[in-house]
């Protein structure tokens, strides 16, 4: 009977412990299946980084040698523009690859851009709308012309901020055999006529937004180059609002790995349950399922008590996937892939492969708008710590 009643009490404490990792896991998913704010945000801007308050190389490609000016439009959105300053021809200033956007085929848009002229040689500068998949198009622009020439309207005007706006129609062949309807993924590719001398001039307030107030979320089918870094401000470098959702209330820290790709990271302080943390709908990156993927990251704790962060790599459009994951776990819990030290940074990497189902229906070779996901297990009282370059880049195929 002694021995029943101790196999009885042994049973009844591992029901026990096992139980909180069931329902924290249960808790995560209902909580996530039922809010899911990220895809409620009431803006439908569609560019990254079009007023230029981030760094240059946020949702841009070809700005390398050019700068951030603080001269801008009294009705600027922010306290920067981007100054272009050049001997050569205005050319190859492109939306990066982790800020492609979707424009849906029969749809209406609004293209607006502020721009200021110090010295414009050439005629004309255009800003096109062009499949993601380098696709020449040449009938979604919007075009501005210098004051020296006769036709096009508006001109720019030398030593004066101007807001240009045009509502454009996606029409059908934008993009191989795209049909009205059709979700492509797209980019603006920023270019001028050759000039003959030094040129100086401003852009701000870059601006995409659909004209009917909803921006399409429909699958691109564009791939990204293995190497690249899909992830916008890992490192928290720019700010907790560019890139991120729900981190109003936490903060930037000093506190960095000795290895930290920069020189600041994120603090979380809380007594509550974490949530959702996730990628903005602007951030949305490219999967491609069948693909694998590295996805790293520093952690550091000072006080741990809560059981496991997750983070999830999620279909942007909130269907619940549970595969591909990383767990980082307080040091007395022996599961999950790797654990939280307290006054210790610790780096954490995991390859991922995107498996068919990510994303409802789709296959080997489609390629999903995916966003990161982070939640807590329940928090039994205050917790603090630390997350830093979180990075996910596609895994070279040996297969060449």
């Amino acid at each position: 009977m002694k021995y029943l009643y101790k196999l009885s009490s042994v049973l009844l404490l591992m029901s026990c412990l096992a139980t909180p990792l069931i329902s924290d896991a249960d808790t995560i998913q209902k909580e996530t299946e039922l809010t899911d704010p990220v895809q409620t945000e009431s803006s439908n801007e569609l560019v990254v980084n079009g007023n230029f308050e981030e760094s240059l190389s946020i949702g841009w490609q070809g700005l390398q040698s050019f700068s951030l000016s603080n001269d801008v439009a009294e009705d600027s959105k922010g306290t920067q523009s981007l100054k272009i300053e050049t001997a050569s021809q205005v050319n190859l200033i492109f939306t990066d690859n982790a800020a492609f956007f979707p424009l849906k085929v029969g749809e209406k848009y609004i293209m607006k851009v502020k721009i200021k002229a110090e010295k414009m040689d050439f005629n004309s500068l255009s800003f096109r709308l062009i499949p993601a998949d380098a696709q020449w198009n040449d009938k979604e622009k919007l075009v501005v012309t210098s004051p020296k020439v006769k036709w096009g309207v508006p001109q720019v005007k030398i030593g004066e901020w101007i807001t240009v706006e045009k509502e454009i129609l996606i029409a059908e062949g934008f993009g191989k055999g795209n049909k009205n309807g059709d979700v492509v993924s797209s980019k603006i590719f920023i270019q001028g006529s050759k000039n003959s001398s030094k040129t100086v001039l401003l852009l701000d307030d870059i601006s995409i937004t659909p004209v009917n107030g909803i921006a399409a979320t429909v699958t691109p089918k564009t791939k990204v180059a293995a190497g690249k870094e899909l992830l916008i401000n890992g490192n928290f470098e720019d700010g907790l609002s560019n890139g991120w959702y729900g981190l109003k209330d936490f903060e930037q820290s000093k506190d960095i790995s000795s290895e930290s790709n920069g020189a600041r990271s994120l603090k979380i302080v809380t007594t509550e349950q974490i949530k959702i943390v996730a990628t903005t709908k602007d951030a949305f990156f490219p999967l491609e399922v069948g693909k694998s993927y590295t996805f790293k990251g520093r952690v550091k704790g000072d006080k741990i008590n809560f059981n496991a962060l997750i983070i999830r790599l999620m279909p942007g459009n909130a269907q619940w996937h549970d595969k591909e994951k990383v767990t980082l776990t307080k040091p007395s819990i022996n599961w999950g892939d790797t654990k939280i030290k307290e006054g210790e940074w610790v780096t954490f990497e995991k390859v991922l492969t995107i498996e068919e189902g990510f994303g409802k229906g789709n296959k080997n070779g489609d390629v999903v708008p995916a966003k990161v996901l982070m939640q807590t297990s329940p928090v039994q009282e205050k917790s603090v710590f630390y997350l830093d370059d979180i990075s996910i880049i596609e895994v070279e195929s040996t297969n060449k």
